[in-house]
Order: structure tokens, then C-alpha cells, then sequence
């Protein structure tokens, strides 16, 4: 099945877009393209979004350059998720990063009415394991 991954270039790697993680955090995954990318036990997955308008108006919202989107190949089932910040072990993350989360509501509760706290962004699913293809965005 095919999806779409936004990653960071990040000193000539590919990684989780998400500029909390610090560099050496089991949360930020490092890409190859052509490579498989398994996520970490006792998380929630791999990001990713179905619909490339989804995965552009994320970086749109966002505002930064230095993330790209990647056609991928979706090695396992996609799982729907929209509250993923309440789930697991992203509890103690979520109030850990109250500033940040505050910061995604706002702009994902102008964009789209429907989404409440702690929600994902519009669009997102999640993997287990996936394999980047070409970069088209």
C-alpha cells in the first residue's frame, strides 16, 4: 500500500520531523531511501498520512522548510489515529511539552473544528514499518 512520510533533512540525513525529539532519542527515526524503517517497540508507530494533501497541508500549517514528503511504501496495515497524544506512553510526553501541544491545538483547531485536544494531525495514521520511495514534496 502506498503513503506518504514527512521527514526533516537534518545534516544530510532524513529523520522524524518532529524537532522535540533530541538527536539521539529513540523516538527520532533516521531514513534511507529504499531502506525499511521499523518503529520502536512500545510506540504508537511510524507517522504517516494516505492523502498528500493531508501530509502538504501539515507542512504548510508548520511552516518549515526543512521537511519533505516521501511517497512510501506501507509495509503494514495503516491504523486511523486522531487522539494520538492521550494514548500510551505519550501521556507523561504530552505534559511534558504543554507549550508545543497548546501550539498544534490552536492551529489544527482553526484549520479543522472537528479536532479536540491532544489530536493528531488531520489525516494521520500510523505503521509499523514502511520503505521510502521517492521524494515528492
Amino acid at each position: 500500500m502506498k503513503g506518504y512520510k514527512v521527514v526533516r533533512r537534518l545534516n544530510g540525513e532524513l529523520v522524524s520531523c518532529n524537532m522535540n525529539f533530541c538527536d539521539n532519542a529513540t523516538l527520532r527515526l533516521k531514513y534511507k531511501f529504499g531502506k525499511v524503517t521499523i518503529a520502536p517497540k512500545g510506540t504508537l508507530g511510524i507517522f504517516v498520512f494516505l492523502d498528500i494533501q493531508h501530509a502538504r497541508n501539515f507542512i504548510t500549517n508548520r511552516g518549515n522548510r526543512s521537511w519533505v514528503i516521501y511517497e512510501a511504501e506501507l509495509l503494514t496495515k495503516p491504523v486511523p489515529r486522531k487522539e494520538v497524544l492521550k494514548s500510551s506512553k505519550f501521556v507523561n510526553f504530552a505534559q511534558y511539552l504543554q507549550d508545543v501541544i497548546k501550539e498544534y491545538q490552536q492551529a489544527w483547531k482553526t484549520r479543522y473544528t472537528e479536532d479536540i485536544a491532544y489530536t493528531a494531525p488531520f489525516g494521520t495514521y500510523t505503521v509499523r514499518k514502511i520503505r521510502l520511495l521517492k521524494k515528492v514534496y
